[in-house]
């Protein structure tokens, strides 16, 4: 006859506002395992090497998904002068390889979109009378053709949503702006400015056109969260960043890597966002700046994200180092008894 085993512990108060799938286990009496559900809160990520980009880039208008990721411009070795450039490169889910060229060179661009129908706005071009611009170009799957431009001069915005309803906001604009401008596939809509005015957060295509995230900046800590009509500051992360990676919506987001605000060092720290607080994750192995970070953020749903390029110190791009994240929606843990 088998032995009986007994689960013993403390009772845990069951609150009202607790997610009706968070500390859900589920037994297997066979193999002696249980499988601990992570469903509604911070997955058990890990990162991986991906393959290399094929030149040092940084600065890059960047949208789509892990496996499918398009980007455009930026700077590099090959693109001077005057040192950045029209390049297009996809990633498949394996490696790199070269697209149609953007019709504007540039670096610092912004994107939003999927790897068959996006854009990228803004970006700096070192063209009198000021270096920032307001060119827009648009991606169809096979080439990229210019849009309506935004209604102001910029680069290193925030981003969030698809190609027929994008938002772009913040940026620099001599210094910078808090200026939000809504997409709706054919024109641009200036909408609720952010809080704090700032350029260089981390992430591009964070969230949708009614649900977005501007995660901290450049000597700032703040977060926002934007609910279609305003801003709202919310929880800040535990460590401020800027000019580094992220990506995802404003339940299930990754700020990945940066610069930190203090003191001027380069991270490679990785953070969560659950909709209510940041949590550290595993960090990435090559910290960096000026880079990018696409894909579908944290949560349990399609947790795929890339980070990929920028620099690892200084304003350099240097490295080639491309980092794909996966998160499982469980994880299995071997029972023992004595």
């Amino acid at each position: 006859m088998a032995d009986s085993k007994t689960f013993s512990g403390f009772p845990v108060q069951n609150l009202s506002s607790d997610s009706t799938s968070v500390g859900q286990i589920y037994y297997n009496s066979t193999s002696g395992s249980f499988k601990a559900v992570t469903a509604g809160g911070v997955s058990i990520g890990t990162w991986a090497s991906g393959g290399n980009m094929p030149g040092n880039y940084s600065l890059q208008g960047s949208f789509g998904t892990r496996d499918a990721t398009i980007t455009g411009g930026g700077s590099g070795p090959g693109m001077g002068p005057p040192g950045y450039g029209a390049i297009g490169l996809t990633y498949n889910g394996t490696s790199w390889s070269e697209i149609s060229e953007i019709n504007t060179l540039r670096s610092g661009s912004s994107g939003f979109g999927v790897s068959t129908s996006g854009l990228i706005g803004g970006g700096y071009t070192n063209v009198a009378p000021d270096g920032n611009k307001a060119f827009v170009e648009s991606w169809n799957g096979s080439a990229w053709s210019e849009v309506a431009d935004i209604s102001s001069n910029r680069t290193n915005a925030g981003t969030a949503g698809t190609y027929t309803a994008g938002l772009l906001f913040g940026g620099s604009v001599a210094p910078v702006t808090a200026v939000n401008e809504s997409w709706n596939g054919s024109a641009w809509t200036e909408v609720g400015d952010l809080n704090t005015a700032r350029t260089r957060s981390l992430g591009q295509s964070v969230g949708t056109q009614t649900a977005a995230m501007m995660i901290g900046g450049e000597g700032v800590t703040v977060t926002e969260q934007w609910n279609g009509s305003s801003w709202t500051e919310v929880n800040d992360l535990n460590t401020p960043r800027e000019i580094g990676g992220g990506n995802g919506i404003v339940t299930s987001a990754l700020a990945v890597s940066g610069r930190l605000v203090s003191p001027n060092a380069v991270s490679a720290l990785v953070e969560a966002y659950d909709g209510t607080s940041w949590t550290e994750v595993n960090d990435v192995s090559t910290g960096r700046v000026y880079t990018s970070a696409t894909g579908t953020g944290s949560g349990n749903n399609n947790q795929q994200s890339l980070f990929y390029g920028g620099a690892t110190s200084g304003s350099t791009a240097n490295t080639t180092a491309t980092e794909e994240f996966a998160a499982v929606d469980f994880v299995v843990k071997t029972l023992t008894t004595s």
